[in-house]
């Protein structure tokens, strides 16, 4: 049984009407049927580890292409930035991090009709939230 946090799997759900997306994910017991009244301990069991990840879980598994045009993407847009260097030693994190996406938005404006814009960095962990 899914009690508390044990024995609780994310499942695949409903695929999305028009069959082009991801399918809804949700909670069950190993050996059960799912039930939403059950997400909260596919959650609890998320945080401590001991399965993945919602999203990770919907991605992995839960995409549905049967419905989608052949042609989707025709372009992407890379927007690579290095964590700037500080320009004075009392500089904070937090100045640093504004000053990264100040530079992220104006770059942004150039990607015009890009159908996927990725953001890259590097030495800037988890700052973006």
């Amino acid at each position: 049984p899914c009690e508390e946090f044990q024995g609780c799997e994310w499942r695949v759900g409903a695929a999305p009407s028009n069959r082009c997306g991801w399918s809804s994910v949700t909670c069950a017991p190993a050996s059960g049927s799912p039930r939403e009244s059950l997400a909260q301990y596919c959650d609890l069991a998320e945080r401590r580890g001991l399965i993945a990840s919602r999203e990770h879980f919907q991605s992995k598994y839960g995409v549905v292409t049967d419905g989608c045009p052949e042609k989707t993407l025709d372009s992407i847009c890379t927007i690579t930035i290095n964590k700037p260097p500080k320009e004075d030693v009392l500089q904070s994190a937090t100045e640093n991090l504004e000053s990264a996406k100040t530079k992220v938005a104006e770059a942004i404006g150039k990607c015009n009709n890009s159908d996927v814009i990725a953001i890259t960095s590097q030495e800037m962990k988890n700052l973006m939230g």
